[in-house]
């Protein structure tokens, strides 16, 4: 467990890093297909059964499956995790960058985690024909990448 001092240190080292990509990739973040990106919170429940359903092993299913919120703000991107099999939470700070009805989503710069198609119906946003980034370019990633967040839909966080 870090102290308190040094995660506040660790998160300040994250957050000058995006801060740093987004000016680098002149990036805004917003600029969806009507216009408007829909930035916020989302929420997904990934059950183990998606997971075996996918065919991934025991191993990635006991890793991956849980709750999952994204968060999109100003080009900023926060991925956050709670573990069903061991109730850790993790959280992972990048950016992102859309055009038109496309998104790039990195932890580095935009698109080196995954690409897709968003689509916004009401209360959800869905991730469509997701590809795996290159530094996440392994057999079996754009499977497991696809079951987290282009298999289901996403519902905003109130």
């Amino acid at each position: 467990m870090l102290s308190g001092s040094r995660a506040a240190g660790l998160m300040l080292v994250a957050t000058t890093l995006v801060a740093a990509v987004l000016a680098s990739s002149g990036c805004d973040g917003a600029d969806g297909a009507d216009g408007t990106f829909p930035e916020g919170a989302w929420r997904a429940e990934r059950p183990e059964d998606a997971f075996v359903a996918a065919g991934l092993s025991d191993d990635v299913t006991a890793n991956h499956a849980g709750v999952w919120t994204i968060s999109f703000e100003d080009g900023r991107l926060e991925v956050h995790d709670v573990n069903d099999a061991s109730g850790d939470s993790t959280t992972q700070a990048g950016v992102y960058c859309v055009d038109g009805d496309q998104i790039a989503v990195g932890f580095t710069e935009c698109g080196d985690f995954w690409t897709a198609r968003w689509v916004s119906v009401g209360d959800e946003l869905h991730f469509e024909e997701l590809e795996a980034g290159y530094a996440h370019d392994r057999p079996g990633e754009e499977l497991l990448l696809t079951t987290i967040f282009g298999s289901d839909g996403w519902t905003v966080v109130r």
